[in-house]
């Protein structure tokens, strides 16, 4: 310590001091994430830095998919407050709507090569924009749909 202040001065000493601070912070936070067992998938939406999606300058449209894949917005499943039943896929009504029902099962939607994990790590890749971009535009034609078959029933 004394060695580190002799060198470089008292106030880059503290500037030093505290980016080692902050740096053991971010370790011990992301320890505590990687070692949680109540919400399995935090550990991948979790980074150590900033993710890669909102580090590159690009598609906002693209940084908006990943980020509503990150916190849940793509599921059904997630919302809560629904009954289990208005809670199944919207795209083919048989099982949860979960992200990894869309991922692996779902029969409505093209088949992600990608895992949850991947999907979740806020990787930039093509593939996965891409996805999420099928994902989201055959659940708005599926509203659409149901909306049309509602406002027939009402004319009725």
């Amino acid at each position: 310590m004394e060695r580190l202040k002799n060198e470089i001065g008292e106030e880059e000493t503290c500037k030093t001091l505290v980016m080692w601070d902050r740096e053991i912070q971010l370790q011990v936070q992301y320890d505590k994430i990687s070692r949680s067992k109540y919400n399995a998938r935090y550990k991948f939406i979790s980074c150590y830095r900033r993710p890669e999606y909102l580090t590159k300058k690009g598609n906002r449209d693209s940084q908006r998919l990943i980020a509503r894949a990150r916190v849940g917005n793509v599921e059904e499943y997630s919302k809560y407050w629904l009954k289990e039943e208005e809670r199944r896929c919207r795209l083919c009504e048989r099982q949860s709507g979960t992200l990894k029902h869309l991922i692996e099962e779902c029969e409505k939607v093209e088949r992600c090569e990608h895992s949850v994990e991947q999907v979740l790590g806020g990787s930039t890749c093509e593939r996965i924009v891409k996805w999420l971009r099928t994902v989201e535009k055959s659940k708005i034609a599926k509203e659409k749909e149901w909306k049309n078959v509602c406002d027939c029933k009402k004319l009725m």
